[in-house]
């Protein structure tokens, strides 16, 4: 190096140099000290730009990579893509653009990755850092010193040092579910900052019930640049007035009418924080946009969710009182051309105006919003140019994240299903969309990946856009919900769980998360959706599309466009009929791809080689829970029939066979109400919820979130109960193991199976193997009922004492059966009386679940004669016919005080014709009464009538005359013989 002039220090000359070097420093780029610098605070996102606007990484998810391109002045250059771990979301870059840090949330870890842009080499990996368990957002502080990771299942922070690659510090107790992280930048060193972490989902406020409006608040957790620690949590309230009002109020008792007018939107409508993705600082505050819930019924496209904007008062570290609804703008808006702000996602700010745009993921669009710098109101902005409407730039689809250049000119915004960039000029009067910029291919097309692509834009979008009806037309928009008011993912972000109790149609749901719907990657296995088992396809949430979403929907009719109106639960099938479609392939037939292969299932943090957990294990085991959470969808609950169910499967509109009776439904609770303000479902049981990922989804258990914790659920004696009969649980110790393991339970967990009994399937007249259709058959096995009980109605049930009994016949038709008789060691029942000829198979389900099983062999006719006792007694009536022709009733048999006692009452026959009628079963299906013969002491007597008796199921009757040959013979026998089968003997005694 050449001598510097004097006056000029060595620093100096290395700061020109260093300035040369990059060719290019923007004025934030650089402190008094010549290090480069962020110029305002800095937020986590799966987008990033350098300090200097130079350099811009995007996370691509589904990829595995990161996109890098050189931004510089809008060149826009896609300069590489650089492999990193398992479903990168977040990405930070440096101030001085040398370093991407990517977090890898199914890695669990993050990875570093250099940039050499002298040399134009981007993306050579220079560490790996193993975190905690699913990160997700990544922050750098203003000095880049340090990297912040929020790791969103084992609910803390990690600490890096970006000089050492290390993780200096965890921060525990981070809050539940931490995902989205803002720090300040007070122009010091980052011992001054603050950094605030989102707690993704919302948490039980403290004297509320589930399923009202205000039940929960969303928590911001405050953590100290200087020491590393928590110092706090920001609540942030309910809104306590959307601006939407309902037209009824279903915690109220107050049903909406059935087809509301406007004067009847008179019921206020508040909503809570929740899914609290991504944290914005501006000025003194921070912005936290979140999808509001509003779960009181009734139920309607626009007091569901919300669109709220919460703000924070970074002085105080509280709420500050200015939370307001991004969808009041939409609504105000004059021009009826409206797309509404579903499910806020993130949001940036420009560093020289009170300026930031808020990104709606389900609408795929950009909002502007101004703010007030004292109060930290804000206000959405209408277009300058359209003062009809509120200024919406579209983006592409699905996006999560946004990044506004440090000059202000530019905004990025990565777009998750279409994988690439929206590129906004801010610089005129009026922004506007200048580029799109590829961050990563799509699936080759026609492939399985396409599908599940085009499964998951639809799962995520508030909107739609379909196949012309034919070639030449407009594409079909708009028909996934009400003005892009409402999308799947907005109750199940991620494609899991809001953890809202929403007051629906059936009563207080609990959000389900969708990676349960099936065994992941085999449509085959499904679990009965929802908690009352009110569906068994995938298609049939086409009615929430239609009623809860307000949306046209996606069955159609012939002409690829009309509504198709026939759409109900159940019947008709929904699946596989005409549907819109995107790019060729049919609408729901993608959605279910994405279901069935694109929603995993959340990684526990609990090591599985813990000795509590292993504990826990078999003490799940011995309490038999898996009778009701066993399988690898950890639920008994199934879908065992192809669509339509058979109608006896259904009952109250629900698969009946599928409810277990939890002791979990209290009919005179607050909130145990339908959104039409009348008895919810509930007292047949629920169907099981799945344990799969429980851990996931703290606060809120049961169907109506009565337990805030799990230990409060395993304090319900019956609950735990349920398995055995008794109590195996009364040891805390072992309760708190029970917990360990249960929250533990994941993908890698090994299912539990739940045992399964043997049973035998008998005729319950003669004990024979062969039965037939519409006969009654007796089960035999161990535990097939809780109870001993008998139907008290000649109309049999098809649950009763809680068991059930679920025929699959020869065709693969399951029906359940009608039941006369339940107990431990036998169930009596009624074969269906349409099940197929030929090898069935028999399942019982008791209360408890316990489960048997067996083969039946089910015949066209299977004769069989009811018996008093093990002598053969028949249980049979008799008549004479008198000389007059009057009929006089004659004793068959005589009986002291036990069965067994029973003996045949001698028969006179001389005194007239005697007429005896035989009960039985099996006999009914006969072709006709010239195939039925039968013999009485081992002389032909052709019957008068074989057939249905007609007072009870299943029972038949067989009317034939002792033939008088027959007088002296004492106890003779009695067989029935249908086309070759030949029943058990009967006895009678003939004087």
């Amino acid at each position: 190096m050449n001598k510097p002039p004097v006056g000029i220090s060595i620093l100096a000359v290395a700061v020109f140099a260093a300035g040369a070097f990059w060719l290019h420093v923007g004025s934030n780029a650089a402190s008094a000290q010549g290090a480069p610098r962020f110029s305002g605070p800095t937020s986590s996102g799966p987008i990033a730009l350098s300090a200097d606007d130079w350099l811009l990484a995007v996370a691509n998810p589904d990829n595995n990579t990161v996109t890098i391109f050189d931004v510089r002045n809008g060149v826009n250059t896609r300069v590489g893509e650089a492999s990193v771990g398992q479903e990168p979301n977040g990405v930070a870059v440096s101030p001085d653009g040398t370093r991407i840090y990517v977090a890898n949330t199914i890695s669990g870890s993050v990875t570093v990755l250099a940039a050499d842009r002298a040399n134009s080499a981007y993306g050579s990996p220079v560490a790996t850092i193993r975190v905690g368990t699913e990160p997700y957002g990544i922050a750098l502080t203003p000095s880049g010193k340090k990297l912040y990771v929020a790791n969103a299942r084992s609910n803390d922070v990690s600490v890096i040092d970006t000089a050492t690659n290390r993780v200096i510090k965890t921060i525990d107790n981070a809050g539940f579910e931490p995902r989205g992280i803002a720090i300040t930048n007070s122009g010091g060193d980052d011992s001054a900052e603050t950094i605030y972490v989102t707690q993704f989902l919302a948490l039980p406020a403290p004297g509320k019930l589930d399923g009202f409006d205000d039940a929960k608040t969303g928590r911001v957790t405050v953590i100290s640049g200087a020491s590393d620690t928590v110092t706090g949590t920001v609540v942030l309230n309910a809104l306590a007035d959307t601006g939407f009002k309902a037209a009824g109020d279903a915690l109220g008792r107050v049903a909406p009418p059935a087809t509301p007018v406007t004067a009847d939107f008179k019921f206020v409508t508040g909503a809570y924080p929740n899914q609290l993705n991504n944290i914005a600082i501006k000025g003194r505050f921070a912005f936290v946009p979140n999808t509001a819930a509003s779960p009181n019924g009734p139920v309607r496209f626009d007091v569901n969710t919300q669109s709220l904007l919460s703000v924070i008062d970074t002085g105080s570290k509280l709420d500050a009182g200015q939370t307001i609804n991004m969808h009041r703008a939409v609504a105000a808006q004059t021009n009826p051309a409206k797309r509404f702000i579903t499910q806020p996602w993130a949001m940036a700010f420009k560093r020289a105006a009170d300026e930031g745009y808020v990104i709606s993921a389900a609408s795929n669009i950009v909002v502007k919003v101004k703010v007030d710098p004292t109060t930290g109101l804000a206000a959405v902005q209408n277009d300058p140019t359209d003062a009809t409407r509120v200024l919406q730039l579209p983006t592409g689809k699905n996006p999560r994240g946004i990044v506004v250049a440090s000059n202000d000119k530019t905004a990025y915004v990565m777009n998750y299903v279409s994988r690439d960039v929206t590129v906004i000029d801010l610089s005129g009067a009026v922004e506007k969309v200048s580029a799109t910029l590829l961050a990563a291919n799509q699936p080759p097309v026609g492939s399985a990946d396409e599908r599940i692509q085009i499964g998951k834009e639809l799962y995520n979008t508030s909107v739609g856009v379909f196949d012309p009806p034919a070639a030449g037309q407009p594409a079909i928009t708009g028909r996934m919900s009400n003005n892009g008011w409402g999308s799947c993912a907005a109750c199940h972000p991620f494609g899991l769980s809001d953890n809202v109790v929403w007051i629906f149609g059936a009563g207080p749901r609990r959000t389900i998360p969708q990676h349960v719907d099936f065994v992941r990657g085999d449509a085959t296995q499904a679990r009965a959706l929802n908690w009352s088992a009110i569906f068994d396809e995938e298609e049939d949430f086409e009615g929430n599309i239609r009623g809860t979403s307000g949306g046209l929907g996606l069955i159609v009719l012939d002409d690829g466009v009309t509504q198709d109106p026939n759409v109900a639960a159940f019947t008709p099938a929904s699946g596989g009929r005409k549907q819109l479609k995107v790019r060729g392939v049919s609408a729901w037939d993608a959605i279910k791809a994405y279901v069935v292969n694109g929603i995993r299932t959340p990684i526990s943090p609990a090591s599985k080689t813990d000795p509590d957990v292993l504990a826990g294990r078999q003490l799940f085991i011995d309490s038999n829970c898996q009778a009701c959470h066993g399988g690898p969808l950890w639920s008994s609950g199934r879908v065992r029939a192809a669509a339509p169910p058979n109608a006896s499967l259904i009952n109250s509109a629900q698969l009946i066979a599928e409810l277990r009776p939890a002791g979990t439904f209290d009919p005179a609770g607050k909130t145990e109400i339908r959104a039409t303000a009348v008895a919810p479902l509930g007292a047949a049981g629920y169907n099981p919820p799945s344990l799969l990922g429980l851990f996931a989804f703290a606060q809120t258990f049961f169907h109506n979130g009565s337990a805030d914790t799990i230990e409060a659920v395993m304090d319900n004696v019956g609950h735990r109960s349920l398995g055995t009969g008794t109590d195996r649980l009364t040891d805390a110790t072992q309760r708190a193991q029970l917990i360990k393991f249960l929250l533990s339970i994941d993908a890698a967990t090994v299912p539990i199976l739940p045992a399964v009994s043997t049973m035998r399937n008998i005729s319950a007249a003669s004990g024979g193997a062969t039965v037939s259709a519409d006969s009654f058959v007796s089960g035999l096995g161990s535990a097939l009922a809780t109870q001993t009980l008998g139907a008290s109605t000649a109309v049999y049930p098809n649950i009763l004492g809680g068991s059930t009994v679920a025929v699959t016949d020869a065709a693969g038709a399951v029906r359940l059966a009608a039941l006369s008789f339940v107990s431990p060691g036998q169930i009596n029942y009624v074969m269906p009386a349409a099940a197929a000829a030929g090898a069935a198979t028999v399942t019982v389900v008791a209360a408890n679940g316990a489960m048997a099983t067996g083969p039946a062999q089910i015949g066209k006719v299977a004769p069989a004669l009811f018996v008093i006792n093990s002598a053969n007694v028949a249980a049979a009536t008799a008549i004479r016919v008198n000389a007059d022709n009057s009929q006089s009733p004659v004793d068959v048999f005589t009986c002291g005080a036990t069965a067994e006692s029973c003996a045949g009452a001698p028969i006179n026959l001389a005194a007239g014709a005697v007429y005896l009628t035989l009960y039985g079963t099996g006999v009914r299906n006969r072709t006709s009464l010239d195939t039925v013969k039968c013999t009485v002491g081992g002389v032909d007597s052709a019957p008068l009538f074989a057939g249905p008796q007609g007072a009870f199921p299943a029972l038949d009757q067989v009317n034939v005359q002792i033939p008088a040959s027959l007088t002296g013979r004492g106890n003779v026998p009695i067989v029935v013989t249908i086309e070759g089968q030949s029943s058990n003997q009967a006895v009678i005694n003939v004087r």
